[in-house]
């Protein structure tokens, strides 16, 4: 027998789910600097992936942030920065 009951999240899970857009979406706007400016190819492999993983965890931190708290979340772009 399969149990449906969706638990609703509790507030360190979802202060988790924020904290993390926040920390990827300020990740992306360092991350395309570095990748812009960095002269060694090996380093900017190693930009340019962890930029490619931080991208990859936005939509879908979203989401589920979305579907299971009924959260939007808003985090740095590049509007921000001055």
């Amino acid at each position: 027998m399969t149990s449906t009951y969706n638990a609703p999240l509790s507030s360190a899970e979802i202060s988790q789910i924020w904290t993390t857009y926040q920390e990827d979406t300020a990740s992306i706007c360092m991350l395309k600097s570095f990748v812009k400016t960095v002269e060694d190819p090996e380093i900017s492999a190693l930009l340019q992936h962890a930029l490619e993983l931080s991208e990859s965890h936005i939509p879908k931190l979203t989401n589920f942030s979305q579907v299971k708290a009924d959260l939007y979340l808003l985090g740095l772009q590049k509007q921000t920065l001055v």
